[in-house]
């Protein structure tokens, strides 16, 4: 059951982390291995992508918080060339189990990443030998394993049998504070598949946490041409009409019976819940003036927490902190352009249309302000990488992002 279109939208997400990461917006010393190819994005999505990473980064860095004690996991959805575990690892903050999940073509193109970089596995506290083992799998039963890592195969739209894959994990624990992440997946996923794993996940797990970045107002002028260009990638957005905004999506989750659920658009996560620091360190990295821009991509994605826990432990688990609840009651409407940048001055401000264009092409190639980081010593002269989709425009876009 793959998903190809799919898969190309995960790549041209994944060129536009390490754009980000080159460029300063957060430090990942991996991804460049992962990444086909590097690729200088306006400072628009790289802002877009730092937002993103910094989201998932502080959702996590906060179960991990509230579960300090006892065993803790985390189970990513649609993995891909996400490189969030090397992240954790070197802050010292890696959970008891951390295990990436996606589709079976998707998971031997890691594998073969990682084969060919001893501080790769070595850092996964894998072999060569384990890999080639992994490799040489059936591709539905292709398992990477290691005291707190795991890599294999699982779909979403199976949870019986990606509750077989999980049981079949030695130190797998389902009684335990469990959190799932998941970036841009159930959007391509059937309403019904999606209701179908996420109740599965409420049942199963009497400890459990989601989080989720998903798109949403389809209706207007930007969100029309964001459903447009997924579509025209083969990957349609099969959830954004089922669940057009916030108010949409919080009722999906309290519908199903998760009695702690947060919806918050992008300009909210960004502005209230993503630490100041972080904010005003991303801001001084490139001159910026599309605020207009800015606001309204913002506006169509959004960032989703719930849970439930039989004994409260992941009561303490927000967006918002509670010293801050009370001032965000009512979804914030950006009047400043944030709090390192400058007044934008109106003129030759792009339409929505305007934005419309795929990520992967530029209208003119900015070259990365650094040296390209040397092979490892034991890697091939060209090694095999997770491939990006080809540009489909000359154009950089917002609305075409995943």
């Amino acid at each position: 059951m793959e998903l190809g279109g799919v898969q190309g939208t995960s790549d041209d997400a994944a060129v536009s982390k390490l754009s980000a990461c080159l460029l300063g917006y957060y430090e990942d010393d991996f991804m460049r291995i992962f990444v086909g190819k590097e690729t200088r994005r306006s400072p628009l999505i790289n802002r877009g992508y730092f937002a993103r990473v910094a989201a998932m980064d502080m959702i996590i860095e906060r179960f991990m918080e509230a579960t300090a004690s006892g065993q803790r996991q985390i189970v990513v959805l649609g993995a891909g060339s996400d490189t969030t575990y090397f992240r954790l690892r070197k802050r010292g903050f890696l959970p008891d189990l951390y295990v990436e999940m996606d589709l079976e073509g998707v998971v031997a193109k890691k594998l073969d990443v990682i084969r060919h970089y001893e501080h790769v596995q070595e850092a996964l506290g894998v072999t060569a030998g384990d890999v080639d083992a992994a490799l040489a799998s059936p591709p539905s039963a292709r398992l990477l394993r290691s005291k707190n890592y795991v890599l294999t195969c699982a779909d979403v739209r199976q949870p019986e049998l990606f509750e077989t894959v999980l049981s079949s994990l030695e130190g797998f624990d389902f009684s335990a504070p469990t959190l799932f992440i998941s970036e841009c997946v159930l959007c391509y996923v059937e309403p019904r598949d999606s209701e179908q794993f996420l109740r599965w996940a409420l049942g199963k797990f009497p400890h459990a946490a989601f989080t989720s970045y998903e798109q949403i107002l389809p209706d207007d002028a930007f969100g029309r041409t964001m459903l447009g260009h997924f579509e025209s990638r083969g990957c349609p957005l099969l959830a954004i009409k089922s669940f057009p905004d916030i108010q949409a999506q919080t009722r999906r989750f309290e519908t199903m019976g998760w009695p702690q659920v947060e919806v918050f658009d992008m300009n909210d996560v960004y502005y209230k819940c993503i630490p100041r620091s972080q904010v005003r360190h991303a801001e001084r990295i490139e001159i910026f003036d599309e605020f207009e821009e800015w606001h309204m991509m913002q506006a169509h994605y959004c960032v989703i927490l719930t849970s439930r826990s039989q004994d409260n432990r992941l009561e303490g688990l927000r967006l918002l902190k509670p010293e801050v609840q009370k001032e965000s009651q009512d979804q914030i409407k950006i009047k400043s352009t944030g709090s390192g940048d400058q007044q934008p001055d109106g003129e030759n401000k792009p339409t929505s249309a305007d934005l419309v264009a795929p990520l992967e092409g530029a209208t003119r190639p900015i070259p990365f302000p650094m040296p390209a980081t040397s092979t490892s010593s034991d890697a091939p002269a060209n090694p095999p990488m997770i491939p990006s989709a080809a540009p489909s425009s000359p154009q950089e876009n917002s609305a075409s992002s995943e």
